[in-house]
């Protein structure tokens, strides 16, 4: 399957998120992708303040409408509120039809609103069956790398060992741009994270081009997007603005066909 990644603005306007994640979708469609994959909070926006937040039920109508209409699956990371009227950060994946599919629900959160649980059960339930059979797992910021610094179960390696899955989605938003020391040890750790699950494992990830917070920014991200395959990057996109990638995924690999 061919997946295309989308390291875009993840901004405080929702209208313009949309905006940017229709641009993606018109890259995947470009790429012929199976899925495009946007960065953690890609519709709602971060925010932490549950009197700002809404659920943007529109907006992801709307683009879930967009790309089936190009025959495009949808992974979008976003807070969205579940049918327990609790909040989640969550990846949402759509169908190549528009038909929801399942739901990715964040597991190391931070912050009061959003609601989390990184139980083996729940490990589990974020571990989804992909149309060729194979199994994805997916994660979002912390989940990948979070328990070096909380400790707690290492997620991915639970995914491995006890839900069997074949290769890895990773939507992260991080902060960046604060720090200059700061942000050199968190970039150091986050790829370390990175190119060690993906030594014998395909792994997906895309971070935010611009702040955390929604604020523009110039600087590099805080985690390196792309695809990594055998702990190597077969897909390494600019670190700096907008930038798309695609490529197969999955278990066995395949030669990207275009």
């Amino acid at each position: 399957m061919i997946f295309a990644g989308g390291q875009i603005a993840v901004t405080k306007d929702r209208n313009q998120n949309v905006k940017n994640i229709k641009e993606l979708i018109d890259y995947a469609v470009e790429m012929k992708a199976d899925y495009y994959v946007t960065p953690e909070y890609s519709v709602s926006g971060w925010t932490d303040d549950a009197d700002v937040y809404s659920p943007p039920t529109e907006e992801v109508a709307e683009l879930v409408d967009y790309a089936a209409s190009k025959n495009v699956g949808s992974m979008l990371a976003t807070l969205w509120t579940d049918e327990e009227d609790k909040v989640r950060n969550q990846i949402r994946v759509y169908d190549r039809d528009g038909t929801f599919q399942d739901s990715a629900n964040k597991l190391r959160t931070w912050g009061p609103l959003e609601v989390g649980d990184h139980s083996t059960e729940a490990i589990g339930n974020n571990v989804i069956v992909m149309g060729n059979g194979n199994k994805i797992g997916l994660m979002l910021c912390n989940d990948l790398w979070g328990g070096g610094l909380e400790g707690g179960p290492c997620v991915w390696k639970e995914m491995l060992h006890h839900f069997s899955a074949h290769y890895f989605v990773h939507a992260t938003n991080a902060r960046r741009g604060h720090n200059r020391f700061q942000d050199e040890v968190f970039s150091e750790y986050h790829n370390a994270w990175m190119r060690m699950l993906a030594l014998d494992y395909d792994l997906l990830t895309v971070d935010n081009a611009i702040k955390m917070e929604g604020d523009p920014y110039y600087g590099e991200t805080a985690s390196q997007s792309g695809i990594l395959r055998d702990g190597y990057w077969v897909e390494k996109p600019p670190r700096n603005g907008v930038a798309y990638f695609a490529n197969t995924m999955g278990s066995p690999y395949e030669k990207k066909s275009n």
